[in-house]
């Protein structure tokens, strides 16, 4: 069925359960897709948005992946920041690794990467959709189909691309 204020042209892609969805849902958007132009659909789709269920457990479960996106990029930002923490004491002192001045460095480069890396983690879940937070309800159980919608071809076959690794149960042209 066509909707009138859906773009002419899509993809469709079904998957197996609610984690697919999910996963692609976060390739998509790490592509620059538009979280405007990706929608979760199908009867799994229908359970979680039906009202009367308890949130609950669906807020827990989102919680849980944005802590540990926050905790993975504060980890990497950490490690990167240590690096150049360290990089940046060797150069002011002309070389002579003083073990004060390398390891404050290390120790401030490892504080400010974290923050920031953890920062920027935690944002990134910020302008997920919709869909996204559907694929952490319980009763979101069965297929899951996740669609991209685009005024442009060259957006649809980007989504196509995307959508195809992920090696769902189907994908498909719409329009």
């Amino acid at each position: 069925m066509l909707h009138a204020d859906r773009p002419p042209r899509g993809v469709v892609a079904r998957f197996a359960d609610a984690e697919g969805a999910r996963a692609a849902i976060d390739a998509l958007e790490r592509a620059g897709v538009e979280a405007a132009s990706i929608s979760v659909e199908g009867p799994a789709a229908e359970r979680a948005q039906a009202p009367g269920g308890d949130v609950r457990a669906r807020e827990a479960a989102m919680t849980g992946a944005v802590g540990r996106r926050v905790l993975l990029g504060g980890g990497l930002g950490a490690v990167a920041g240590a690096l150049i923490g360290f990089l940046i004491a060797v150069v002011w002192r002309g070389g002579d690794l003083g073990m004060v001045a390398s390891s404050v460095g290390v120790v401030a480069g490892a504080v400010m990467g974290g923050g920031v890396g953890g920062v920027a983690a935690g944002m990134s879940a910020l302008r997920a959709t919709e869909g996204w937070e559907l694929t952490f309800e319980p009763r979101a159980r069965g297929e899951v189909v996740v669609r991209v919608d685009a005024e442009r071809e060259e957006d649809v076959a980007r989504g196509e691309e995307i959508l195809r690794e992920l090696r769902p149960l189907e994908v498909r042209r719409t329009g």
